[in-house]
């Protein structure tokens, strides 16, 4: 899909900047300091940025981004994000169930940054180039750390997933509110399963 740049987006593109990512993983549950409003923001920079009153911490050598190329067809493409050196709080929201992953919603913003003093950045503009939810996570460890790699799968893949109600009375009801035939029957769940004998 093709992207409209402002024109002072491409001024400042095409001069003297830096770039570096905007990373926010909407995480339901997730009350840990600093991120207690549930959304974990990060850039690629080793400098805190402030974006529409959220503070984005840096996170260079801890968070990175593959490349990201744009198209004109309309796909719905992912991207590869990478973390390592993550603190015991990061490490539990991939490595334990206490959150569930498939419900984080990630979003991308590429930053363009001016330089405006010997060692300082302000933000000159930021468009969003990608949102969706995490498809894979793999790990590598090592005896110094462990590296986590996400591939996410963009929001446009909802376009094509089939839209299926739940035996249970909210769906009921959606198709007829005044339905009582399953009020008592308890909505359908996910349930965890354990193979083997579990000793």
């Amino acid at each position: 899909m093709t992207r409209v740049y402002t024109s002072t987006a491409k001024t400042a593109k095409a001069g003297d900047h830096s770039r570096c990512y905007f990373v926010a993983l909407d995480v339901p549950g997730w009350t840990a300091s600093p991120f207690t409003d549930g959304v974990i923001r990060l850039n690629t920079s080793a400098l805190d940025f402030d974006y529409q009153s959220k503070t984005y911490l840096g996170a260079e050598g801890v968070l990175s981004i593959a490349s990201i190329s744009e198209q004109e067809e309309l796909k719905r493409n992912g991207i590869d994000l990478a973390f390592s050196g993550l603190n015991n709080e990061l490490l539990n929201l991939f490595l334990t169930d206490a959150y569930d992953i498939n419900r984080v919603v990630i979003e991308a913003f590429d930053v363009t940054l001016v330089s405006s003093g010997a060692t300082e950045y302000s933000i000159n503009s930021v468009i969003k180039i990608h949102k969706g939810k995490v498809d894979a996570v793999n790990y590598k460890t090592s005896q110094d750390q462990t590296t986590i790699n996400i591939k996410t799968v963009s929001q446009f893949s909802d376009w094509a997933r089939p839209r299926l109600f739940k035996l249970g009375d909210v769906s009921q009801k959606i198709k007829d509110s005044s339905d009582k035939s399953l009020e008592f029957i308890t909505d359908t769940v996910i349930k965890q399963v354990t193979w083997g004998s579990g000793s």
